[in-house]
């Protein structure tokens, strides 16, 4: 897991090319700016979706990581916490559903604050509980491109 400010992007541009794609996307400004929805950069192997959603509390939470792909989730507006646990430390609840590039765990991690303009990047071994209200649920609007393992 990766968690830092837009401002520092350009720093975590040699991971990897679907991961500098990404951070020069949004350096570049224009897709904050999207309405909801999903947008293609590179077929499947680059996309993003925009969201706008209202937090949740932790107890409505879950814990998932995907195979295929990396998350990069950056917050355009508002704050969440997000929780990142080693999916070797958690157990599966739901097998993994290759049709969703997703598999849903039991058991605990750690939490961040993650607020407007910070991004945090996911590999498939990170579990992650995004969406998740500090207090009380806030609206948030979201961004997550979905970059493929190669």
């Amino acid at each position: 897991m990766i968690l830092d400010s837009l401002d520092h992007a350009r720093e975590y541009t040699a991971i990897g090319p679907g991961i500098a794609r990404a951070l020069q996307l949004l350096c570049e400004g224009e897709v904050i700016k999207r309405p909801v929805g999903r947008y293609e950069f590179d077929g499947d192997r680059l996309f993003m979706m925009m969201q706008e959603y209202h937090t949740r509390l932790r107890a409505d939470g879950f814990w998932e990581a995907h195979r295929r792909y990396i998350d990069l989730q950056f917050v355009v507006s508002g704050m969440e916490l997000m929780g990142r646990a080693d999916i070797a430390s958690l157990v599966t609840s739901k097998p993994y559903d290759s049709s969703k590039d997703v598999e849903i765990f039991d058991g605990a991690g750690d939490f961040v604050h993650v607020p407007a303009s910070s991004f945090i990047i996911f590999y498939p071994h990170d579990a992650h509980m995004p969406c998740i209200a500090e207090h009380e649920t806030s609206a948030v609007r979201k961004l997550v491109f979905k970059i493929a393992v190669d």
